[in-house]
C-alpha cells in the first residue's frame, strides 16, 4: 500500500469519526430548513458551518425538500469506492477486514448475480457518477441496459428535482412499466 493511499485511508476515516463524535450522522436529512442560531460566539462551530453549507446548497438546489438524507457512513462508503475505483463493500481497513470478511480486502460485491432486467439511467453532465462508471457497472450486469439522458446539463439532482425530469426520464420509466405488464 503506498503512502499516499494510507494517509488517504486515515483522512477519510479521520472525517468519519469526527463527524459521528460530534453528532453528525446525517446529511441534508429531513430537518434540513431548521435554522440554527449562529452568531458571533458561535460562528465556527461545526453546527454553524454545516448550517452555511447547506444554505448555499439550498440556494443552488431549491428543491431541497425532495432529496432524500444520507449517512456520514454511507457518503464515506461512496469516498471509498471513488477512492479505490472498485465496488466493494464497507472498508474496515485491513486488521478488521481479516475478522469481518476473512481478507484484508473488503469483498467486491459481484454484480453478476444481479439477472433482473435494469435500465441504468445517466447523463454526462452528473458530477457524482462518471458515464464510464455506468458502463463498467452494466456491463458487469448480465440483464442490464443504458440509456443516456438526453441534455447534455442534466444533474444527478435532476433526475428527482429538474422541471423536465417527467420528460427526460419518468415517462421513459414508466412507459417500460407499462410494456412489461402488458407481457
Amino acid at each position: 500500500m503506498s503512502r499516499r493511499n494510507r494517509y488517504g485511508d486515515d483522512y477519510l476515516g479521520l472525517k468519519q469519526t469526527f463527524a459521528v463524535q460530534t453528532g453528525m450522522i446525517e446529511l441534508f436529512g429531513p430537518g434540513i430548513h431548521q435554522q440554527i442560531d449562529c452568531n458571533e460566539s458561535n460562528k465556527w462551530s461545526v453546527e454553524c458551518t454545516l448550517q452555511q453549507v447547506k444554505d448555499v446548497i439550498q440556494e443552488i438546489y431549491e428543491p431541497f425538500d425532495y432529496i432524500a438524507g444520507a449517512s456520514i457512513k454511507q457518503y464515506a462508503h461512496y469516498g471509498q469506492n471513488i477512492r479505490d475505483r472498485s465496488f466493494r463493500r464497507w472498508n474496515y481497513y485491513p486488521m478488521k477486514n481479516l475478522r469481518v470478511y476473512g481478507s484484508i480486502y473488503p469483498p467486491r460485491y459481484d454484480l453478476s448475480l444481479i439477472t433482473a432486467d435494469v435500465t441504468m439511467h445517466y447523463t454526462v453532465g452528473d458530477a457524482l457518477l462518471h458515464e464510464r462508471d455506468v458502463l463498467s457497472m452494466a456491463n458487469d450486469m448480465p440483464n442490464a441496459k443504458v440509456r443516456r439522458v438526453a441534455r447534455e446539463c442534466f444533474s444527478h439532482t435532476d433526475f428527482v428535482s429538474a422541471a423536465d425530469a417527467r420528460e427526460m426520464v419518468l415517462d421513459y420509466i414508466l412507459e417500460r412499466i407499462n410494456e412489461s405488464n402488458k407481457k
